[in-house]
Order: structure tokens, then C-alpha cells, then sequence
């Protein structure tokens, strides 16, 4: 809950109120070390990839010069945003 709302949300709860939130069922340590388990396991990758992300090519069907528009057009997207 920890990470997506600090992934999500524009004021994320503080951990404490996580701790409100479950009824105190468990410790500021315990969901702290779940959130660890949790990033490690993911290894801290939260999102999919960027459109100009060139990993592997063959995922994106356009075409070369197409897709680095389309990765300027997200990137001014998200400036705006």
C-alpha cells in the first residue's frame, strides 16, 4: 500500500496512518520490511518501459524514425503533465 500510494497519489499517507489504517495489526518495522520484500522482489522496477526504451525493438511495431517522434511526443506529454 506503501508504494502505491506513493506511486499514485499526489499527498501519500505517512506510514503511520498505514498503521491506523490496519488497526494497528501491524508495526511501522513489519510494513516497512514488507515494502522491502516487496521492492527487492520486483527489483525495484514499478513501471512497464518508455516508448524510446530500445531494449528490444521487436516489441514496437513502427518503424525507427516513427517511434523516436512518438518517444518525444510522451516525453513533451509528460512535461506538460
Amino acid at each position: 500500500m506503501l508504494i502505491a500510494s506513493k506511486y499514485e497519489e499526489i499527498w501519500a499517507p505517512e506510514l503511520h496512518d498505514f498503521v491506523y489504517i490496519s488497526d494497528r495489526a501491524y508495526k511501522k518495522e513489519q510494513i516497512l520490511a514488507m515494502e522491502k520484500v516487496m521492492l527487492n522482489s520486483l527489483k525495484f522496477n514499478l513501471t512497464g518501459g518508455h516508448p524510446s526504451d530500445q531494449s528490444d525493438p521487436g516489441l514496437c511495431p513502427l518503424p525507427q524514425p516513427t517511434l523516436g517522434t512518438v518517444a518525444h511526443l510522451f516525453d513533451f506529454v509528460v512535461l506538460l503533465a
